[in-house]
């Protein structure tokens, strides 16, 4: 089983607004882990080299904080520089609980994929998990990739 990372500590899988910052925060890690790692290999005889260890960190990042389900369109190991995920440029606006489904409101200061997103998480097992997120557009909310 993959250890715990770091942003575990600071999760409250019982809180759905704690559940969406860790993942933030965990994100922003991984892309920053991402971007270090490609970067020190660029110029090498393997410039692919860092792909299956940031595959592996990717899906360990899901694994902590989201639903298990197939994501044909998901993020598919894609990363950014500055990272897209950012603790200090994302904040919780609101958040709304019905039974086993949540949803969580942020705002995303940034030039790209920035505004209003919406977090919809499900409790699995006592704990409540990611399963997708919306950005807002146009007045729409509109199916994101995680």
């Amino acid at each position: 089983m993959e250890s715990k990372n770091d942003n575990d500590a600071r999760c409250d899988y019982n809180d759905p607004e704690s559940v969406v910052r860790a993942f933030i925060a965990a994100m922003n890690q991984w892309e920053r882990d991402a971007w270090q790692a490609m970067r020190a290999v660029c110029d090498s005889d393997e410039p692919a080299s860092y792909q299956a260890e940031t595959l592996r960190k990717l899906h360990a990042v899901f694994a902590a904080y989201c639903t298990s389900r197939k994501r044909p369109y998901g993020r598919q190991g894609s990363f950014q520089n500055p990272p897209e995920y950012d603790p200090q440029n994302e904040t919780v606006q609101s958040s709304s609980v019905e039974k086993s489904r949540a949803s969580v409101d942020t705002i995303r200061n940034a030039i790209l994929a920035g505004g209003r997103h919406r977090y919809i998480l499900h409790r699995q097992a006592g704990q409540w998990r990611i399963d997708n997120v919306k950005h807002e557009h146009d007045g729409n909310w509109e199916i994101s990739i995680l």
